[in-house]
């Protein structure tokens, strides 16, 4: 599992990461068909945070992979997780990716907490 921190260099940034997990460090055979992008954001809305980054690696991905293309798939479970899916450039199977936020973001209302 990859972690990258969403930062200030954007969504190219965390691109990289996603790069590295998908390209160089998976093998893509079937004991090794699936990986994570744990995504630490202090953004404050982590939700419009995720849609902007499903959307940069729909719009990069199918650059970098072989197949040229890449399925986005909704988590039924957590409406802030997604999945990618596509063809692994080595092996030629399916390679999924857990995209996955933890949210940093803290202001409380109340001063004293």
């Amino acid at each position: 599992m990859v972690r990258r921190k969403s930062t200030p260099r954007g969504y190219s940034y965390l691109f990289k990461g996603y790069s590295q997990l998908t390209e160089r460090y998976s093998t893509g055979t079937v004991n090794s068909a699936s990986g994570g992008l744990i995504i630490y954001t202090k953004n404050q809305s982590c939700s419009a945070m995720m849609a902007q980054w499903e959307k940069h690696l729909t719009k990069c991905a199918p650059k970098i992979h072989a197949c040229k293309q890449i399925n986005i798939i909704a988590c039924k479970d957590n409406p802030l997780v997604f999945y990618s899916n596509h063809e692994h450039t080595a092996t030629k199977l399916g390679y999924e990716v857990i995209h996955y936020p933890v949210v940093l973001y803290h202001k409380p209302i109340d001063p004293d907490l």
